[in-house]
C-alpha cells in the first residue's frame, strides 16, 4: 500500500459520517453481551436475552441512516 492510497483511507474514513455511528452500535451490542454475562455470573435473572438489543437498536440505525440521507441530499 503506498503513501497515497494510505492517505485516503485515512481521509475517507476520517470524513465518513457512518463510521461512528457503526463503531458506536457494535460498542452498545458488546456491552450488552457483557453485561448479560455479568449478570449470569452472580445469578441475577433480567427475563431479556442478548439478541433484544439488536431488536431495539435495528429501527434505531434505519433511522439514523435516513437521516444520514437526508444530510447528504441537502449538501
Amino acid at each position: 500500500m503506498t503513501w497515497l492510497q494510505r492517505y485516503r483511507v485515512r481521509h475517507d474514513v476520517a470524513n465518513a459520517i457512518w463510521v461512528l455511528p457503526l463503531l458506536s452500535t457494535v460498542a452498545a451490542i458488546g456491552a450488552v453481551h457483557c453485561f448479560h454475562w455479568i449478570e449470569a455470573a452472580m445469578g441475577w435473572e433480567f427475563g431479556l436475552p442478548p439478541g433484544t438489543a439488536g431488536a431495539v437498536l435495528l429501527p434505531h440505525r434505519l433511522l439514523s441512516i435516513g437521516d444520514d440521507a437526508h444530510i447528504l441530499s441537502l449538501a
